[in-house]
């Protein structure tokens, strides 16, 4: 038998994409999950560390290679020079993504060779095939090279249709999208971008364990994640907090904890402990939970207290929040709460939440703006979602909310919440771009659209079940059909399919039944259903390129009058 070995190693990301490295994704790793909330979080990290006065190197964890076993099944003998990943694909495909958009934005040659050696494994001049230095699954192989691997790809819109698209394949895109959207940014200069890739390169490192064999590597990750203690977030936390208490305090303290476990559940639980650290701390930040509330509110000597004037006070105004569809029947404000509340869930349910449990638990509902305070509230997560911003420069508008709300200023005067014009700039673009239907919040924006003055439900998903988004001008007309020679070629099809003014929603029986039918037969299914949206886009007599445009205008207005931004 092979004697099995492993290697240890921290590396920098210069070493790591090197000529020394070329990587294998097996057929069944599991799929690229990174969103824009983790892919916005690494680079935000790392540019907050490059600045630092005192920047040092930054760690980004570790990395399991392996060398592939070319006796299996899915092995070729052209990856005999490549490594499988066995842990760490989420960063190595974010990563190289990164270095691709940075490759992209660069115009001097020397410079731009250096970040696409990170990305070609060989030089593409001797090769027929450009060879990457990540290789994806099989399936993936063409749409990572034709949106990110070559040069130019991360500036080109993907040429295809949107519903078409993987999990995997979207995740790539809107990743791809936001990081180039910050880095090409005006207030990013050329040579900060530099510098950026120099620390990437420099000073951000890994520690990469090289195994001798796959199947080793496995077993080694699958031991590892097997034998980890099966105790809860909430349970962990608990038992931390209550271990650094007095004696004295215990018994109360556990049974204030529980009170509010027995109100929220364990989970919720838990997560007002980072809601309460974000209103404490104003600041964000990465040390474990337990340690900071331990440290910030001095729980050794004052554990006791903290359970019950700032733990148990903000539970109760979570709770209510989670309530608030019984307090909505009969008051006005709860109302607007509640509204707020769904609306602000369809994007996300944290990021928001410090900032709201903070209104109710300082200015509470008896507060003649809070009413406002929501409707401003619930337009900044839209619109910050709408335009993309940066998971953690939305953190940091939301740490300016809190202290906003505590300086008891009028609402209207809170520059937190206000929206100054690059923001509506951004939203408008967002709104306006060729290729919208690719963006996730696509399907949300339309089901805002069809509310029609009704309570937004908790779940989308409850707004008329079922329903299924429907390009009106189809995305494959046939060879011979009307909407060909109205709209003159593909390429202008393609130009409008996946604009906004082009979508609405149908159920899933009308969407099969409108198809590719010509404009007069798809206009009938469309006036009879039973969504809103629909019926107004049938009125037209025809569906032109200019229709298209003139309802993505309308509908865009129609969104910012809701959010007073213009004029109703």
């Amino acid at each position: 038998m092979p004697k099995r070995t492993l290697s240890v190693s921290l590396m920098t990301l210069r070493e790591i994409f090197s000529a020394a490295f070329a990587f294998q994704l097996p057929w069944f790793q599991r799929a690229y999950a990174w969103q824009t909330a983790q892919a916005g979080r690494l680079l935000a990290d790392v540019s907050e560390e490059m600045d630092r006065p005192d920047a040092c190197r930054y760690q980004l964890g570790n990395l399991m290679l392996a060398q592939r076993d070319l006796n299996r099944t899915d092995a070729s003998t052209a990856d005999a020079n490549r490594l499988a990943i066995i842990d760490g694909h989420q960063r190595l495909m974010t990563l190289t993504i990164l270095f691709a958009v940075l490759r992209d934005l660069e115009d001097d040659p020397t410079i731009k060779a250096e970040y696409a050696d990170l990305i070609v494994a060989a030089p593409t001049s001797r090769r027929a095939v450009e060879t990457y230095r990540l290789a994806p699954q099989p399936r993936l192989t063409e749409f990572l090279a034709a949106h990110v691997q070559r040069e130019g790809a991360t500036a080109v819109a993907p040429d295809m249709d949107c519903d078409a698209m993987s999990e995997t394949e979207r995740n790539i895109i809107e990743n791809r999208d936001l990081l180039r959207t910050e880095l090409e940014a005006a207030d990013v200069s050329i040579e900060r971008r530099r510098a950026l890739a120099r620390f990437l390169l420099d000073e951000c490192t890994a520690i990469v364990r090289l195994a001798s064999s796959e199947d080793w590597a496995w077993q080694m990750l699958r031991i590892e994640e097997t034998t980890r203690l099966d105790f809860t977030a909430a349970d962990s936390a608990k038992a931390s907090l209550l271990g650094v208490m007095a004696p004295a305090d215990r018994n109360e303290a556990a049974r204030i904890w529980e009170d509010c476990e027995s109100r929220l559940g364990s989970t919720q639980t838990y997560e007002l402990l980072s809601h309460v650290r974000i209103i404490g701390l104003r600041r964000r930040t990465s040390a474990p939970i337990e340690t900071d509330l331990c440290r910030s509110f001095e729980l050794d000597r004052s554990g006791l207290a903290f359970m019950r004037d700032i733990l148990a006070p903000h539970a109760a105004a979570l709770a209510r929040l989670r309530e608030a569809e019984s307090a909505a029947e009969t008051d006005p404000t709860w109302r607007d709460i509640l509204a707020a509340r769904n609306l602000m869930g369809w994007i996300n349910h944290q990021s928001w939440l410090p900032a709201a449990v903070h209104w109710l638990n300082v200015r509470t509902t008896s507060d003649g703006e809070t009413s406002t305070f929501f409707r401003r509230l619930e337009r900044l997560v839209w619109l910050q979602r709408i335009a993309s911003v940066d998971p953690e420069r939305q953190v940091s508008r939301y740490l300016a909310v809190l202290s906003d709300i505590d300086s008891g200023a009028p609402v209207d005067t809170c520059a937190s919440l206000a929206v100054e014009p690059k923001l509506k700039a951004r939203v408008l673009s967002a709104l306006d771009a060729v290729n919208f239907r690719g963006r996730r919040v696509a399907p949300l924006v339309l089901r805002r659209l069809c509310l029609d003055g009704e309570m937004p439900p908790a779940d989308p998903s409850a707004l008329r079940p079922r329903l299924t988004v429907e390009h009106i001008l189809p995305q494959n007309p046939p060879d011979g059909s009307e909407w060909l020679r109205a709209f003159g070629s593909m390429r202008k099809v393609k130009d409008h399919t996946n604009r906004l003014g082009n979508l609405t929603l149908l159920t899933a029986v009308d969407n099969h039944d409108a198809g590719n039918l010509d404009w007069p037969s798809k206009a009938k299914v469309l006036g009879s259903s039973l969504v809103s949206l629909s019926r107004e886009a049938a009125t037209v007599p025809e569906w032109t390129p200019e229709v298209i445009r003139e309802r993505s205008r309308r509908l865009t207005c129609r969104l910012m009058k809701e959010w007073g931004l213009i004029e109703a």
